[in-house]
């Protein structure tokens, strides 16, 4: 078959039409906004005296920076930039902290500092191409060392910024994907993991004096690596891996003679850990059926002891005096909020505060839906996690009108945390269907690497034996199923309305890859080789590319199709939706297309998420009505 090209976006091609308009709602329905008023956290940083956060909240309904003193719980403004913040770090002497930015989701991370009793943000970087993204400061809060690829947009090198002078002084220059993670107590030497793809990394050190790089040797080389912490007497790192072994755990590693021993290793997944300063006490989630569970521990061994209970915790961080564990910790029910615990009285007890308050838009609980967890096994032996969603109310009874949502990534996955989205369509009166297919995080190396060179394919299997599963329970009307999904989930919805169009009523594309041959083409350049590997090369692969791309069998589409774009996305560019659309059109079936030319890849402006599931609810609930 002669391979297609779509042409580039053009507003002939697939000019955006205006937002699906509302359907009629009962009037007690609250509304959309409710549920966005939660105050979305995008990252923290305590202190290092402990006694305060920066936070990452959209307040102001964008993203800034807050500051949270922990004796009075009340956040201060710090930026004002409007625009999406990637990364917070306190400076050691507490007296400013860096930050990145971009402009309008396209991911050029920009560096700068800002004193935290006020001032106007410094640039330490040109606007333009190029990402940077913080390692650590030095010691004497002097310096701040960065992975940046602006010399080169395939590769980044190590640099060190004079925060005084703001000079910038290359320390290694990288030939691949070399991302710092910390720096040693004595300055010398950067910590960090070279990503080859997300299953394949390589823990190494950078000596700062010569910009020598040194891999450390694992048991076994093809394996993830990554949170490389070293420990205080310098000889030796912890380092989560999975080498050798299904699941990641805790490794400590020898710097000299490259002994390897575990320190934490279980059933399941650790996805993220937090050394203290001195090197006594370690922090660590466990992802256990899409809960990710907080525990602390001691280096030395020992018991653990949960610090968190089922829903989710992450960014975990320790106060330099290693008596507070900061985390973000949520549910399905309740938002993710900082919590610090005091453990200053050993693991057998603990002093817990809450630094925010998401408020849930002051939306009742009883309103809300926690939802229950299905396990199946797919005809192939797979064993597939899901979490089901009942509507409480205006979804009638069951068999009801279900959403089908696919989540993005691939390599990602549900867990049982809050969605606005979601708690929002079940007010709706959808209810909702989420697996965790094959290729899902947190089940492991051989679980994840399941999707490697098969999108759209056994993937999909997974997620319609699920759906066939719940037909059989008498849960989900059949003449009433709608799918959505976002990134990779857009794609998974494209596949579905190929792979079976008259299962589908309608379906929501939110910046889906249509084509892959040209999704692997237009990935930013660093990102090329792991996409290569995750999905496969547009030369060499092209016509597997084509036989799992949904544009080239636009044919078979027959439901009606609400596609969503960000203009500045880096990662599905903007031709990728509006290839599909101008397809669609051509033949003249029903679609509708979002184009929000001030975002990217997701969408920071809390009036667009707003826009875009509203929007969404009103398309699905037009196509697939509530049952009178």
């Amino acid at each position: 078959m002669q391979t297609v090209h779509a042409p580039a976006s053009s507003p002939r091609t697939a000019s955006p039409t205006p937002a699906p308009r509302r359907a009629a709602r009962a009037p007690e329905c609250v509304p959309a906004s409710r549920f966005f008023a939660t105050r979305q956290h995008g990252g923290f940083d305590l202190s290092p005296d402990g006694e305060s956060v920066l936070a990452v909240i959209n307040l102001s309904r964008r993203p800034e920076i807050w500051r949270i003193p922990r004796a009075r719980p009340w956040p201060e403004q710090l930026t004002f930039a409007g625009q999406r913040i990637n990364q917070v770090h306190w400076a050691p002497d507490g007296r400013s902290f860096a930050f990145t930015s971009d402009h309008d989701g396209d991911e050029q991370w920009r560096l700068f500092t800002l004193p935290v009793l006020g001032g106007e943000p410094r640039a330490h970087t040109p606007q333009g191409p190029g990402q940077h993204f913080i390692i650590d400061y030095s010691r004497d809060s002097r310096t701040l060392y960065v992975s940046a690829n602006t010399r080169d947009p395939r590769f980044f090198d190590l640099l060190a910024v004079d925060l005084a002078t703001g000079r910038t002084r290359p320390l290694h220059t990288g030939t691949g994907l070399i991302l710092g993670e910390t720096i040693s107590r004595d300055g010398r030497r950067c910590f960090g993991t070279e990503v080859l793809d997300n299953t394949r990394q390589r823990p190494f050190w950078i000596d700062l004096r010569d910009g020598s790089l040194h891999y450390i040797s694992l048991p076994t080389e093809e394996c993830r690596a990554s949170h490389c912490q070293p420990l205080p007497d310098g000889k030796s790192i912890l380092l989560l891996t999975d080498s050798g072994r299904d699941h990641p755990a805790i490794a400590r590693i020898d710097l000299a003679g490259g002994a390897f021993t575990w320190l934490r290793a279980g059933k399941w997944d650790v996805e993220g850990m937090a050394l203290s300063e001195d090197g006594r006490r370690l922090a660590w989630t466990e992802n256990r059926g899409g809960n990710l569970i907080g525990f602390v521990g001691r280096t030395s061994g020992g018991p653990a002891r949960r610090v968190s209970g089922p829903g989710t915790a992450g960014s975990l961080q320790w106060s330099r005096d290693g008596r507070t564990l900061a985390f973000y910790g949520g549910g399905p029910k309740s938002p993710a909020e900082i919590v610090c615990v005091d453990i200053s009285k050993g693991l057998t007890a603990d002093r817990r505060e809450t630094l925010t308050r998401s408020a849930c838009g002051g939306i009742p609980p009883q309103i809300l839906v926690a939802p229950k967890q299905i396990r199946y096994r797919t005809p192939d032996g797979e064993r597939i996690e899901a979490f089901w969603y009942a509507p409480k109310a205006g979804g009638g009874r069951a068999p009801y009108r279900t959403i089908v949502w696919m989540h993005g990534g691939p390599e990602w996955q549900e867990l049982n945390e809050y969605k606005p989205a979601f708690q929002y369509f079940l007010h709706r009166g959808f209810a909702l269907f989420a697996a965790n297919f094959r290729g899902s995080t947190g089940r492991g190396r051989r679980f994840q690497r399941l999707i490697y060179r098969h999108w759209g394919e056994a993937c999909y299997d997974d997620v319609a034996f699920g759906v066939n599963l719940l037909l059989r329970r008498g849960l989900v009307d059949p003449n009433r199923l709608c799918v959505m999904g976002g990134s990779y989930g857009g794609y998974m919805t494209l596949v579905a309305v190929t792979r079976e169009p008259a299962r589908w009523k309608a379906a929501v594309d939110v910046f889906g890859p249509s084509n892959l041959i040209s999704f692997a083409e237009s990935v930013p350049e660093h990102w090329k080789p792991g996409v290569h590997a995750l999905v496969g090369h547009p030369e060499k692969d092209r016509a597997m590319l084509e036989g799992q791309s949904p544009l080239f069998k636009v044919d078979r589409i027959r439901c009606p199709l609400y596609v969503v774009q960000g203009g500045n996305d880096p990662r599905v560019r903007q031709a990728e939706s509006e290839q599909i659309v101008a397809a669609l059109r051509k033949r003249e079936r029903p679609v509708e297309y979002l184009l929000l030319k001030d975002e990217g890849h997701g969408f920071a402006r809390l009036e667009n998420q707003i826009r875009v599931w509203e929007s969404a609810a009103d398309f699905l609930e037009r196509h697939v009505p509530v049952r009178e």
